[in-house]
């Protein structure tokens, strides 16, 4: 049998599968997504290596506590100790429904959550989506409905008071028109998630829905998207945590282009402007910039991004070299190839 690149994968959510999407410091797991970007960047042989690595600092899957159904779920919804519950959930719903259709009415339902767990939910969904893509098979499946279940139990929304008042712009030029909070008025206290609960008593954050102009083919936005994002990365992440927030503007975004096939046009438009609003929410929360100079720069070539990634061994700078060396084949810009850079200068595993 010819194998291809994505055979390990299998392996490799089956080891994982008995594990809580919770680490044991209490962030959020990445495993199953890296391994998957593992995969799409042709380094097969590093998943089992890099998940039994990273298996140490995992928590096992918490018990259930009550069943989720079709007539109680909105009940659920954003609460994280019922993360087995909502698993179990699409498990069921998966078994009598094809897995497009389960997607496309459950990303319409948790689109206005774009944010929930500061982005993982939809990333993670996005990478087994991809998977899928490549092959369906019943751990694939298995792990939909685990990433499901994670942005569903986290939901979390964003203040969204829209006008009509406001020039819409193109994001590359909208994003300079986001109002961050001063430093002086944020209340981080650990995590990405109290950041961004934080906008809901922010006075300017909730029309950034309104200021951007998201019209015309999707597939072109998200790379205006992305490129915007990725030169906030660029200019606003100048230590560990900075990189570590910034990467999900870009990741998340990418993850919804990997959803595009199985949504219709509503959903499509739809999640695009959460999408934004997300990312932007990460920008206002944690916004510091400082310009960042390409000019005398010269990007490197993506294998060298690919291998030191990979010697680097972090989550994040693993899975935002995958995403930009993507948006980068999509449409060519060194921002995407200097952002993996320095994201690797800047995470440690």
């Amino acid at each position: 049998m010819i194998q291809t690149k994505y055979d390990i994968l299998d392996d490799a959510l089956k080891e994982l599968l008995p594990y809580s999407t919770e680490l044991k410091n209490g962030l959020t797991s990445h495993a199953t997504m890296v391994a998957e970007a593992l995969c799409a960047l042709g380094k097969q042989e590093e998943v089992i290596p890099w998940i039994q690595n990273y298996m140490r600092g995992m928590e096992q899957k918490p018990p259930a506590f009550e069943t989720i159904t079709n007539g109680n779920w909105k009940e659920a919804l954003g609460k994280t100790d019922r993360n087995t519950d909502w698993a179990l959930f699409f498990e069921r719903e998966l078994e009598h429904s094809s897995w497009q259709k389960v997607l496309g009415l459950w990303v319409d339902r948790l689109s206005p959550g774009f944010c929930g767990d500061a982005t993982h939910g939809i990333i993670r969904v996005g990478h087994a989506v991809r998977s899928l893509s490549q092959s369906q098979t019943k751990i694939r499946l298995l792990e939909l409905a685990e990433a499901l279940g994670r942005w569903a139990c986290t939901y979390q929304v964003l203040p969204d008071q829209r006008t009509t008042d406001l020039l819409r712009e193109r994001p590359e030029k909208a994003i300079d028109n986001i109002l961050i909070v001063p430093k002086e008025l944020r209340k981080y206290n650990g995590t990405i998630v109290s950041a961004l609960e934080d906008l809901d008593h922010d006075p300017n954050f909730g029309s950034v829905i309104s200021m951007v102009d998201l019209s015309g083919d999707i597939g072109l936005t998200i790379s205006e998207m992305t490129s915007a994002f990725a030169k906030v990365f660029l200019e606003n992440a100048h230590d560990t945590l900075g990189a570590i927030v910034f990467t999900h503007g870009v990741t998340s975004l990418v993850a919804f282009r990997h959803l595009l096939p199985y949504l219709d046009e509503e959903s499509k438009r739809k999640t695009l402007e959460y999408a934004w609003q997300s990312s932007c929410s990460l920008y206002a929360s944690f916004g510091n910039p400082i310009a960042f100079d390409t000019k005398t720069k010269n990007p490197l070539d993506p294998e060298a991004l690919i291998d030191i990634a990979i010697r680097n061994g972090d989550e994040h700078a693993i899975k935002l070299t995958e995403a930009c060396l993507l948006e980068n084949k999509v449409r060519p810009n060194p921002m995407y190839l200097f952002a993996s850079e320095k994201a690797c200068h800047l995470l440690k595993a």
